[in-house]
């Protein structure tokens, strides 16, 4: 399983005048892995909290709560699994995200 912080962002136009610490906010996608298989991805500013396993080229996690708020309290049809693609290269990607390895994280 990979560890540390890996980072990524979307490409998403904003409206004009949108403040550009709002639009980096929105742009970026987080995915912090722990030893023990904790993990915590932000995506657009929310953080969604879980616990990550691996198999093969897979890495699941299993959502435990979303912005804070338990995943048995959001609505229905709220996806409690996210899937991300291990490369051999090391980057993940989530959403046609590439997330690269922060160094030092």
């Amino acid at each position: 399983m990979p560890i540390g912080t890996f980072r990524g962002e979307r490409t998403i136009a904003v409206f004009p005048g949108t403040d550009p610490a709002v639009a980096d906010q929105l742009r970026r996608v987080e995915l912090v892995l722990k030893g023990e298989g904790d993990a915590v991805l932000t995506d657009g500013g929310i953080p969604y909290e879980g616990h990550a396993n691996r198999r093969g080229e897979a890495l699941t996690m299993d959502v435990l709560a979303i912005n804070g708020v338990n995943i048995d309290r959001q609505p229905a049809g709220t996806s409690r699994t996210l899937t991300f693609a291990v490369s051999a290269d090391g980057t993940i990607t989530y959403d046609k995200v590439r997330l690269k390895r922060v160094v030092g994280g």
